[in-house]
């Protein structure tokens, strides 16, 4: 089975590669200034802890966990619901990165 994740990993990351080398819509893009690469930092920082506190995959709480009714995907789901919200309107907001 670890097999075929890391065949389908692959085949992503190609057939994107090739997508948008064949759609002339492949670019190279990097951070702004150090503020963004630091919030970036941040956020993949709060989201591997989050991961790691919901026994799992964030993502997986969201589909799996969820449809089997387990308590811990309740929790794991409102908990990115509660954080998305506070960092789209709340104290966590911050200004938006100029256009390139």
């Amino acid at each position: 089975v670890r097999d075929l994740d890391v065949g389908f990993g692959h085949g992503v990351l190609a057939g994107s590669l090739v997508t948008a080398l064949l759609t002339g819509r492949f670019h190279l893009e990097g951070f702004q200034s150090p503020r963004h690469m630091l919030r970036s930092a941040g956020g993949a920082a709060l989201m591997g802890t989050g991961g790691v506190m919901a026994l799992r995959c964030s993502v997986g709480q969201g589909l799996t966990g969820f449809s089997t009714l387990a308590l811990a995907s309740f929790v794991a789901v409102a908990g990115i619901m509660l954080g998305t919200a506070a960092g789209l309107r709340g104290g966590l907001r911050v200004r938006p990165l100029a256009a390139a």
